[in-house]
């Protein structure tokens, strides 16, 4: 009898975990192999997000580290998952299917130090 309630908790923190992606900018890693400072994001989620083609964006790790991207759009990406380049992953610690958050950015001129 205790296995099957154990069994029953490990479901409920598979769900929780699961869950966790019901935010609007809480997105996916997904493996993206290309070297310029950008992410990739389907045309439905820049939409969702309100974020132009582009455009300058915060990218959050679970960990508290965050970097400033550019978004670009990608029709092969799924709508709940982001390419994130190899420098931006590095940058983020993050590995592929890990969660990160993504939040508008203001005017960033360039060579400032932020």
């Amino acid at each position: 009898m205790a296995e099957s309630c154990l069994f029953d908790e490990q479901n409920e923190l598979a769900r929780a975990y699961l869950n966790r992606a019901q935010h609007a900018n809480a997105i996916v890693d997904d493996a993206g192999f290309y070297y310029d400072k950008s992410i990739k994001l389907s045309e439905k989620k820049r939409a969702d997000l309100f974020v132009d083609n582009g455009e300058c964006v915060i990218v959050k790790s679970e960990k508290g580290l965050e970097t400033i991207c550019i978004v670009h759009g990608d029709n092969t990406c799924l709508n709940d998952r982001i390419r994130l380049n190899t420098v931006v992953t590095d940058n983020l610690r993050v590995y592929s299917r890990d969660f990160v958050t993504i939040h508008k950015c203001g005017n960033v001129p360039d060579g400032s130090h932020i």
